[in-house]
């Protein structure tokens, strides 16, 4: 019974975005996460990844962008989101692949 009941139910959905290295697959902590309002470029909020690399925002209806920035690593733009068409609030949580900067040796 208790098998049959864990089949079908259904599976959450992904509550939790996970930024991580593009190279390794690794989870990237301390990652600044931000979302703007693009009509005029107003920063709404900002997060900073936990250990695990996971965030979260809660977005309404309209249309936003997004910056993934870490030192050491190449900054990730998401652009656009469009919520515009949805009713309620709704969770933006993706999987962003960072790339790590090529340090260019000058001689």
């Amino acid at each position: 019974y208790f098998l049959a009941r864990r089949l079908a139910r259904p599976h959450k959905p992904m509550s939790w975005g996970i930024v991580y290295n593009k190279e390794t697959g690794r989870p990237l902590s301390q990652v600044i996460a931000r979302v703007f309002e693009p009509k005029y470029n107003k920063l709404l909020e900002t997060q900073v990844t936990d250990a695990k690399g996971r965030y979260a925002f809660t977005l309404g209806p309209n249309q936003y962008y997004a910056t993934f920035q870490k030192e050491g690593f190449t900054q990730k733009n998401i652009d656009p989101i469009d919520y515009s068409q949805s009713i309620e609030p709704k969770g933006f949580a993706d999987e962003i692949p960072l790339e790590a900067q090529k340090i260019s040796s000058q001689e």
